[in-house]
């Protein structure tokens, strides 16, 4: 699903800004461009993230994002090798729990720092961090109607057999 320039924009600082700066990692934003089903690389230095769509080449610099609403750097992680949960999305869930929403909430860097592997958005995080991104869900589900909901229903199944298989 392509994005607006200033959607692109505010999801690569969300997904730059909670990762270790000076590395090129994969996000899980699509590239803006409506013909290219790439998603984006960012890159952090300093004060400017320099953002690429592998795909198609389209790319791009973002300065003065630092205090911003998507600076989420107070929830940043250095440590990208560290154990946690694994969970596989698809993108289409993933886009369900990255709306302005209680999911995002409850558990931004979870939901920032998530990447797309071979057809799937695969989110990393610890227990505590997916047991509130299924409150944060939990929370929206009043609000949210028909497959949407069937969507989230499941996805807070799947949640809940991660958290159990965990302990």
């Amino acid at each position: 699903m392509p994005f607006a320039i200033h959607e692109l924009v505010y999801r690569a600082v969300e997904a730059a800004s909670v990762r270790p700066q000076g590395i090129k990692l994969p996000t899980a934003v699509p590239c803006r461009r409506r013909k290219c089903n790439g998603y984006l690389t960012v890159l952090t230095l300093d004060d400017t993230i320099e953002w690429c769509c592998p795909e198609c080449d389209d790319s791009g610099c973002i300065s003065s994002w630092k205090g911003g609403d998507s600076d989420l750097s107070e929830f940043a992680d250095d440590d990208l090798d560290k154990p946690g949960v694994e969970a596989l999305l698809s993108p289409y869930e993933y886009a369900l729990i990255n709306l302005p929403c209680g999911a995002t909430l409850h558990a931004p860097r979870l939901v920032a720092s998530a990447v797309h592997e071979r057809g799937r958005i695969v989110l990393r995080g610890s227990s505590d961090e997916f047991g509130n991104l299924k409150t944060g869900i939990a929370e929206d589900l009043p609000n949210i109607k028909g497959q949407k909901k069937r969507v989230l229903n499941d996805l807070i199944a799947y949640l809940s057999v991660l958290e159990a298989v965990q302990q």
